[in-house]
């Protein structure tokens, strides 16, 4: 016998037992009033198990509607609301009847927005007697994923001190940071700026109408005078800043000093990077092509100096909106770097060096191109400090971190305290620094990545 016969065998017999008695009207009263009290009471355990349905039915459609939102999974959206909401069901043995599953999806390359609604049946034992036999349930979730614009600054040092195993690791670990944060997720979404440096850094030909819009320039403190490229292509990339145009966001186009070309510590290796593998990408999510410039570091690479100070501030303007439409990004990002503060853009800076910055070093006075290219020592002078390159450096790393800008930095084998606290200074927490004093920079980059991938979930 099934529990509503017995409840209602129940009911009935007590119904009899009240009518035949011969106590009077107190049990016609009592006979009168039981079935509204024990309807009551049942409508009362019915209306109990609909809540408790309604309550485990939701959490199954919240699961649901999350997981359809979800970018990463290869079903549609419709097939996984569906398959997570039956499961469930089953799995809990819940007793409804002609459940429906509902899936209204909109997605974009980056996004996806669902909107879930469930009905159901929640079958009645009590208050069937009173011709209601289900109660019927409605239920809605909405879920949204977006996977938020990320640009990524990646400023790398390849000076000298680079030399064998160090540039041979820090090309593995960049390819790897590469692979991961441009994977085919994110590849649309992603942007990323390759700025190696040594001494400074070397830039496009798209540079070029940033020198100065004469035919020779004169440099300020040592005085010799350099012909001045009409040509882009016979310009070596290379601008002459002081410390306040290093540490200043914008640049005025056709202001700017050429750096000449020449060498200091090493006779084969330039204070400006001389190899086009050393020359920096802005705003591309071309992983090929951003890959093959990296698969291309090596001895050939490496420069005179350690230009952290110049190296940051183009890391930098690579993420500040006063750059826009100036970086000659491609066409897909042309809207790019995002005004600071955009919901759904995240910005990154990444700093590598392996020693303590420098100061800015030139030929001496009296010194005329092209020849010597190296001066050594004893044919150059600083023209301005270590202490104001440091200077510069700091400032740029709190325009960044103030503009909500993420900052990590790593010190690779750099055994100097002051060198390493430096960077970390820098970096935007005590736990986005990262001291390798091994060769496994690999590791740290990989700790980056997934940090990163990890920030892209806006909703």
């Amino acid at each position: 016998m099934s529990a509503g016969s017995a409840e209602r065998s129940f009911l009935t017999l007590a119904i009899e037992r009240c009518v035949a008695s011969r106590g009077g009207n107190i049990a016609i009263i009592f006979a009168l009033s039981l079935l509204p009290l024990v309807l009551a009471i049942g409508g009362a355990i019915d209306f109990a198990r609909t809540v408790s349905a309604v309550s485990m039915l939701q959490s199954a459609v919240d699961n649901a509607s999350l997981a359809a939102a979800n970018l990463r999974h290869t079903n549609s959206p419709v097939q996984t609301a569906q398959a997570y909401v039956h499961a469930a069901v089953t799995e809990s043995g819940l007793d409804v009847q002609n459940l429906n599953v509902s899936v209204n999806a909109a997605s974009s390359d980056n996004s996806r927005e669902v909107i879930l609604t469930v009905t159901a049946d929640v079958p009645t034992t009590f208050l069937g007697m009173m011709g209601w036999n289900v109660v019927p349930i409605s239920l809605e979730s909405k879920a949204k994923e977006v996977i938020s614009n990320v640009e990524i600054s990646l400023v790398l040092d390849v000076s000298s001190s680079m030399n064998g195993a160090r540039i041979t690791n820090l090309r593995q670990a960049s390819i790897s940071f590469i692979n991961q944060v441009l994977a085919d997720d994110y590849v649309a979404a992603t942007t990323v700026s390759l700025i190696p440096f040594g001494g400074t850094v070397r830039l496009p030909v798209t540079f070029h109408p940033y020198l100065v819009n004469t035919t020779t320039y004169t440099h300020p403190v040592n005085g010799y005078v350099l012909p001045v490229p009409a040509d882009p292509s016979n310009w070596n990339g290379c601008l002459e800043m002081d410390p306040s145009e290093v540490s200043s966001i914008t640049l005025t186009p056709g202001s700017l000093g050429l750096l000449p070309t020449f060498k200091v510590f090493s006779p084969g290796r330039g204070w400006c990077p001389t190899s086009d593998s050393a020359k920096s990408i802005f705003l591309s999510n071309n992983k090929a092509d951003i890959i093959s410039r990296l698969n291309d570091f090596d001895t050939t690479v490496l420069s005179d100096g350690t230009g952290t100070d110049v190296g940051t501030s183009w890391g930098v303007r690579a993420l500040d909106p006063a750059w826009r439409g100036k970086l000659g990004a491609p066409p897909a990002a042309a809207s790019r770097p995002a005004d600071f503060g955009e919901a759904t853009s995240r910005k990154f800076l990444i700093v590598m060096t392996d020693g303590g910055i420098t100061g800015q070093i030139r030929p001496k006075p009296g010194w005329s191109p092209p020849t010597p290219e190296h001066v050594g020592g004893s044919g150059s002078t600083t023209v301005y400090s270590r202490t104001a390159a440091l200077t510069s450096f700091h400032a740029l790393c709190d325009h960044a971190k103030d503009n909500g800008v993420v900052v990590y930095t790593i010190a690779f084998q750099v055994t100097n305290p002051s060198h390493q606290n430096e960077m970390r200074v820098c970096a935007s927490s005590p736990g986005h620094f990262y001291n390798v004093e091994g060769l496994d920079i690999e590791a740290a980059f990989s700790s980056i990545a997934s940090q990163i991938s990890s920030l892209r979930l806006v909703d």
